[in-house]
């Protein structure tokens, strides 16, 4: 493996060692290659900014991954290792932002949290703003 690709990757996710590839997974990655590959996976429309951003917050990691297409949210999704109840709100989180105006997640995100009764321990809505607001990106 590149050794400038194992140092950066190592900064974010610890120290690493190199493997050889089993059988098991050169099958999956050729399958992924094929899938992957093709110009619909390829396709990103012009204008569109894949945005993905990691934030650690007391209550846990929280990661967002997002397009934002002539200012609006799209493809979102909201994981990390923290926990929630009920079992779907975050599903739901996903898509109340999925076609909202960038400038609305943070009234999005309030009304989520008062309106659902959701519990996420450590977890505020500032802490979500901080992977997704898109200012300045």
């Amino acid at each position: 493996m590149n050794a400038l690709l194992v140092e950066e990757f190592g900064k974010l996710l610890g120290p690493m060692q190199q493997r050889d590839k089993d059988e098991a997974l050169q099958i999956k990655m050729d399958e992924l290659k094929t899938l992957m590959m093709n110009d619909s996976w390829l396709y990103i429309r012009a204008g569109t900014k894949i945005v993905h951003e990691v934030h650690k917050a007391r209550g846990g990691l929280i990661r967002a991954d997002f397009e934002v297409r002539e200012g609006r949210l799209g493809r979102v999704c909201l994981s990390g290792d923290f926990f929630y109840f009920p079992g779907k709100a975050v599903t739901r989180l996903e898509s109340r932002l999925e076609g909202r105006p960038t400038e609305e997640a943070p009234t999005v995100l309030t009304q989520f949290y008062s309106e659902e009764g959701i519990e996420i321990p450590g977890i505020k809505v500032d802490d979500w703003m901080k992977v997704l607001d898109v200012r300045g990106r």
